[in-house]
């Protein structure tokens, strides 16, 4: 698993790609996390700023980890990533290892 941290308020498609490569680089079923607080909803427009770069990162294989409930559980976050390849954690629901 190859993990960025992002605390901006714009994230850039350098990013995506850069984790993209290190994914197809240097592992078979490498996962490219890319952990970004850079997420902002404006009162007139309730879609997210950076969903644009998101779809495209998901399109290069990298997930967005953006919602502040799975970045505040972080471990959680990743370790449900691992198991099942989704990251909607619910406050208190269990990981089973």
């Amino acid at each position: 698993m190859f993990v960025e941290c992002k605390a901006c308020t714009d994230l850039e498609e350098g990013a995506y790609q850069k984790l993209s490569g290190l994914a197809d680089k240097f592992g078979i079923n490498a996962t490219a996390v890319l952990i970004a607080d850079a997420w902002v909803e404006h009162p007139d427009d309730p879609a997210p700023v950076d969903g644009t770069q998101a779809e495209r990162g998901a399109a290069m294989g990298v997930v967005t980890i953006w919602k502040p409930e799975e970045i505040d559980d972080i471990g959680r976050t990743l370790l449900k990533l691992l198991h099942d390849g989704s990251v909607s954690v619910k406050a208190r629901e269990p990981v089973i290892v």
